[in-house]
């Protein structure tokens, strides 16, 4: 008697009852991921409720600075006397000397020798927390819109964004573009003590040609840390048009971490486009998305047989 099958089985699995060892493991990861989104979102409601007013910028000999999972001593960049009275703004003898407090924007310039990310045309923002006497510098997204081999600066990993992780990109993408009929935001980290991924939705402004990340830089600087991890890509939709950068992200791209955009959400198998900026040849750089990516489709059923195709 042959087994009918209803409109729950639609693989060979579910047909004969065998689990699917794979399928169950990606779909505990996937539970994972979630529940970690929504333990970060309550902690930056939480941060943004206790919070007053943005923390004075102020530097001293024991304030810790943090890019991401790195920890910066000021004192390589500041004397003590600078930290102490100021910068002076004058060095003529016959002037008066007066003092100037050390700002986030000085500071942002004295690292970029350094650290060529760090400059406020690309988003970088110095962020004091007084509770903590540190400095949290992050790379906030600028705004962004559609249109008609890593380089020196990237993170440096093996391992590959999960497919997993672009999915629900995608799914929130086109939530969203049902919902509101406009573009959407995510922010893709690497956890340096686990080496894992995850997906980040920062608060945003969308539109159906532009998305602006408008999330408080306190809020997200408290929200990463105590994290040791690193923004890996910054990945947006371009709903139903083509994933081509628009003039709008050529001019707010430039930092040497990964750009995505997903494009033809309305199509079963959306398109997406993956680069970077090379900061040393000032230009940006494309990437076959399968190198930053998990190959969606790098497993199959063990019972298919592959013997009966012949080379000729």
């Amino acid at each position: 008697m042959t087994k009918k099958l209803n409109s729950e089985q639609t693989d060979i699995f579910s047909l004969f009852a065998i689990p699917d060892e794979y399928a169950e493991e990606q779909k505990k990861k996937d539970e994972e991921r979630k529940k970690e989104q929504e333990e970060r979102l309550k902690t930056t409601k939480e941060a943004a409720n206790k919070k007053d007013k943005k923390d004075e910028f102020t530097l001293n000999t024991d304030t810790k600075i943090y890019f991401y999972a790195e920890l910066i001593d000021v004192n390589e960049y500041f004397s003590i006397e600078e930290l102490t009275n100021g910068i002076p703004n004058s060095i003529k003898a016959e002037e008066e000397i007066t003092y100037k407090k050390v700002s986030e924007r000085e500071l942002l310039k004295r690292l970029k020798k350094d650290y060529p990310v760090l400059d406020v045309s690309t988003g970088a923002q110095a962020v004091y927390i007084k509770s903590k006497n540190a400095v949290s510098i992050i790379l906030q997204a600028k705004k962004k819109g559609s249109a008609a081999a890593p380089t020196h600066g990237l993170v440096k990993t093996d391992a590959k964004i999960p497919f997993g992780i672009l999915k629900d990109f995608i799914y929130l993408a086109k939530r969203v573009y049902d919902l509101y009929g406009t573009e959407f935001h995510a922010d893709i980290y690497l956890d340096h003590e686990t080496n894992e991924f995850f997906l980040d939705i920062p608060e945003q402004e969308v539109t159906g040609v532009t998305v602006e990340v408008t999330e408080d830089e306190l809020t997200t600087a408290l929200r990463f840390f105590d994290r040791k991890c690193t923004k890996y890509m910054e990945i947006h939709s371009h709903h139903i048009m083509k994933p081509i950068p628009s003039p709008l992200d050529n001019a707010s791209e430039r930092m040497p971490i990964y750009y995505g955009i997903v494009g033809c959400l309305d199509e079963y198998l959306p398109q997406l486009s993956v680069r970077t900026f090379d900061l040393n040849k000032n230009q940006h750089i494309s990437f076959n998305p399968s190198l930053i990516f998990e190959d969606a489709f790098s497993s199959s059923s063990p019972f298919y047989d592959l013997s009966v195709v012949k080379r000729v």
